[in-house]
């Protein structure tokens, strides 16, 4: 009777945890402690000259992760993003895929429950939200206004 019982509370306990999601305080815990992996990862590419990291925002089947513009103006930004992109273009990659592919590889989570959102200074003048598909594929949409004339 004693071993019924416990496979009762066992799978209940299993079913709590999994209705949970990314909720349960360790895997929160463990996000958090993943920010400044992050963090260092975007400093030894040298792109924390103009990202850094703004706040986490963890949901049941979801993590965002929101990255912010360290420069002076969205103009700026504009610039250091174009000349990044134009280096992850000569290793063949997207600014925005190698970001999200970093994001999701060092929090450890499936793509299509991950969000990397970049906002300037205004997000009415840049904004670039990555978002992961459930069939593997990477989804970028850009906000880019800033008045630089190219």
């Amino acid at each position: 009777m004693l071993k019924y019982f416990l496979l009762i509370i066992i799978a209940f306990s299993t079913l709590s945890a999994k209705a949970q999601g990314f909720l349960e305080p360790e895997t929160k815990a463990f996000f958090e402690a993943q920010e400044q992996e992050y963090y260092d990862w975007l400093k030894l590419n040298d792109l924390n000259k103009f990202l850094e990291i703004n706040k986490l925002k963890v949901q049941k089947n979801k993590v965002s992760l929101y990255l912010k513009n360290s420069l002076q103006s969205d103009d700026s930004l504009d610039v250091a993003w174009d000349n990044a992109q134009q280096k992850a273009m000569q290793e063949g990659q997207k600014l925005g895929e190698v970001l999200f592919k970093q994001f999701i590889h060092q929090f450890e989570i499936p793509a299509d429950s991950a969000t990397l959102i970049i906002q300037g200074r205004s997000s009415a003048m840049f904004e670039i939200k990555i978002e992961g598909t459930a069939e593997g594929n990477i989804d970028i949409k850009e906000k880019i206004a800033t008045s630089r004339v190219s």
